[in-house]
């Protein structure tokens, strides 16, 4: 199933089943992923009150501003994008970049996460 889409949202999803209640995943990528529908799904069986947005990077980084601020938000998006990383950095400040601890997911597939708690 890795093999048709442009990253591994799965994986993505499956890292943030442990994110607090009410905590919004967005994952950003281009190209075929898991539809929107399909990953809320799959987050609903993983874990219970998260939501997930997936979009493109540009669509989700000309909204930052109006994110809500008083829950979580875990932002996936893929790794050397540094237009992304810049435009949340802008927006919410420093905060670090972790990738993928699955040792399985193939190279150019994972994604990066930056994680920032609500009120930041």
């Amino acid at each position: 199933m890795r093999q048709h889409v442009a990253y591994d949202v799965e994986d993505a999803l499956l890292r943030a089943a442990d994110f607090p209640p009410g905590t919004h995943v967005y994952v950003l990528v281009d190209g075929p992923a898991l539809p929107q529908t399909d990953a809320q799904h799959l987050l609903n069986f993983l874990a219970d009150d998260l939501q997930v947005f997936v979009s493109a990077p540009d669509e989700l980084t000309a909204a930052l501003d109006a994110l809500p601020r008083d829950a979580d938000a875990a932002i996936f998006f893929p790794p050397g994008d540094n237009t992304t990383l810049a435009r949340l950095t802008e927006t919410f400040g420093p905060h670090p970049v972790t990738g993928s601890p699955c040792e399985d997911v193939p190279i150019g597939k994972a994604l990066w996460l930056f994680y920032v708690p609500a009120g930041e």
